[in-house]
């Protein structure tokens, strides 16, 4: 049977009842999203940002009140942004104008338009100067001209400094932005027994309380994405559907080994383990992030200066393996 939790899987608009815990954020996202075209969303790593926007905010939108356009760079951000227009624009366009292009966009849908850009961190780690300038210029040009159209910047909290050099771009660029914390040890206890419960789980008791605990051990908070990952080996090891009990914690251990635990068993299962072991190496930078591309030098001859490292968590592992 198919695990119910998340795992490493960000939170999409149908999975909005299970969606626990997050109920005042999701309401000051949406209220924040109407004080202007731009919103920056930013946090830790696995705080739950582009859950947040994916399911919390866009459960708190009507159909018809927003056409969210999700926007990952690939290669060049510009040029990925202008492909996710094409792919939702229903009429085809002769023009190779972005304004033109988002203009037809709204007249095929009439719904305002919400670009959320996920990962937004990328551009400035694998991107150069150049590259952020003519994305940060057409976005000006285009939120200028289309009163219907909106940008939502999802990023790494070690990044948001990079926003402010393109402040001369598009002026009051990091002006409204909302910060997503850690959850609460409190509300983070509720939403281990509401996805049980979700999910006819039977906890026995003590096990919520146990296993945030586990989680957040300095008492700073916790992260969702280890929440997740932890019910799932939760899940995975329990025998005869036994109850979630703190003995269960007890055999299945710390978080800190569950996903060096799953990378290893997944490398083992391949004919070749030890070529899997190194490909999947090859996908970690230098930052912690997915290395979708090779990392580049900005114009002036700099590499873009590094955060402190705070890598996603299948990074992680991939790392010290």
């Amino acid at each position: 049977m198919t695990s119910p939790f998340k795992f490493l899987d960000s939170y999409a608009l149908a999975d909005h009842g299970t969606f626990f815990g997050r109920d005042r954020e999701s309401g000051e996202l949406f209220r924040q999203c109407f004080t202007g075209p731009i919103l920056v969303v930013y946090g830790g790593s696995g705080t739950g940002k582009t859950s947040l926007v994916q399911c919390g905010l866009a459960a708190r939108f009507l159909e018809s009140d927003w056409l969210p356009i999700l926007v990952r760079r690939s290669g060049d951000m510009l040029t990925s942004l202008i492909e996710a227009v094409e792919a939702n624009t229903l009429t085809a366009s002769t023009s190779s104008g972005l304004n033109v292009r988002v203009a037809n966009l709204y007249l095929d849908h009439f719904k305002p338009i919400y670009f959320i850009f996920d990962q937004f961190e990328e551009l400035f780690i694998f991107g150069k100067q150049q590259e952020s300038e003519a994305f940060f210029s057409a976005i000006h040009t285009l939120l200028e001209a289309q009163r219907n159209v909106h940008a939502i910047f999802i990023v790494r909290e070690e990044y948001l400094a990079e926003l402010t050099r393109y402040e001369h771009i598009v002026p009051g660029l990091i002006e409204n932005r909302y910060r997503v914390e850690r959850m609460a040890r409190s509300h983070a206890v509720e939403v281990v027994e509401k996805l049980c419960s979700a999910n006819g789980i039977q906890c026995s008791d003590g096990f919520s309380a146990a296993m945030v605990d586990r989680l957040n051990p300095e008492g700073h908070g916790v992260e969702l994405s280890y929440l997740q990952v932890y019910l799932d080996r939760c899940w995975r090891s329990r025998q005869n559907e036994e109850p979630f009990s703190i003995a269960l914690l007890e055999r299945i251990g710390y978080v800190d080994d569950l996903l060096g635990a799953f990378l290893d068993e997944q490398v083992a299962d391949t004919p070749e383990p030890e070529r899997a072991e190194a490909l999947l190496k090859t996908f970690v930078s230098d930052q912690g992030t997915n290395a979708n591309s090779p990392p580049t030098k900005r114009t002036n001859g700099s590499t873009p200066s590094a955060p402190p490292w705070n890598p996603p968590l299948w990074t992680t592992c991939c790392r010290s393996s």
